[in-house]
């Protein structure tokens, strides 16, 4: 993984812990490509700007949530997956999961598609 996109994952993963909407709009500035989407279970969010908001309805919903990286980062022509897990601030795993991510040319993330919780049992 190159730098760039290194440095873009960890400042999108840190926007993920931060209250102030300014800071983490800058930490979004720095890691989510303009028109980047994120999709998860509970909706789609483009752009910068509806990331934000999403991730402020997180932090609203587990005040004082710390997420970060959980696993090594596997890599490859510019797709990456990654687990992380959402603490409180007791240090209880309020939620954990795993993201797949795109980045951009520049190194920016591009896409993200989030699953949280335990995998599904084989059928």
């Amino acid at each position: 993984m190159d730098q760039a996109m290194q440095q873009a994952l960890r400042a999108y993963v840190a926007a993920w812990s931060e209250g102030d909407k300014v800071k983490r709009g800058e930490l979004l500035d720095r890691s989510f490509a303009a028109d980047g989407e994120y999709v998860d279970s509970v909706g789609r969010a483009a752009g910068r700007q509806e990331l934000s908001e999403r991730i402020g309805q997180f932090l609203a919903t587990y005040p004082g949530a710390a997420v970060a990286v959980d696993s090594g980062i596997d890599e490859r022509d510019r797709y990456a997956r990654f687990a992380w897990v959402a603490r409180d601030g007791d240090g209880n795993v309020i939620l954990a999961g795993m993201d797949f991510a795109a980045f951009a040319a520049d190194g920016m993330v591009r896409l993200i598609v989030g699953f949280s919780g335990p995998m599904p049992a084989a059928t």
